[in-house]
């Protein structure tokens, strides 16, 4: 009966050092084309690149506002992932409204938060 006590409270004691819960991972998906970026940066990048920025009227800010949606950990970093543009085929829609609306292809920006799918 003495060992099983002993037991018990070893194993007590490792439990107890051991933390409740591991600290949240960050980062981006590795070697998938997301790249880490500030908020801010994510909408000075993207802003530029908008077919129709009246959709928001209050400028840079208002997209910024709008990305700090996606950053759920509060620490101001994103993932975001550009595809198109240059990458575009061709003959795609998109790429010849790109051209007509914007005199070259449209690029696709996909914002997310840093923690998910994290690298690290």
């Amino acid at each position: 009966m003495r060992v099983i006590a002993t037991l018990a409270a070893a194993a007590l004691l490792l439990l107890a050092a051991v933390p409740a819960s591991a600290a949240q991972k960050t980062g981006c998906p590795v070697g998938t084309g997301w790249a880490q970026t500030t908020v801010a940066d994510a909408a000075a990048t993207i802003w530029p690149a908008l077919i129709d920025p009246s959709a928001f009227p209050g400028g840079i800010a208002d997209l910024e506002a709008a990305l700090d949606g996606y950053d759920k950990n509060d620490d101001d970093e994103l993932c975001v992932k550009t595809s198109g543009g240059e990458d575009l085929n061709p003959n795609s829609h998109w790429y010849r409204v790109g051209l007509e609306l914007l005199g070259e292809p449209i690029q696709f920006f996909i914002p997310s938060d840093n923690n998910r799918a994290a690298s690290e």
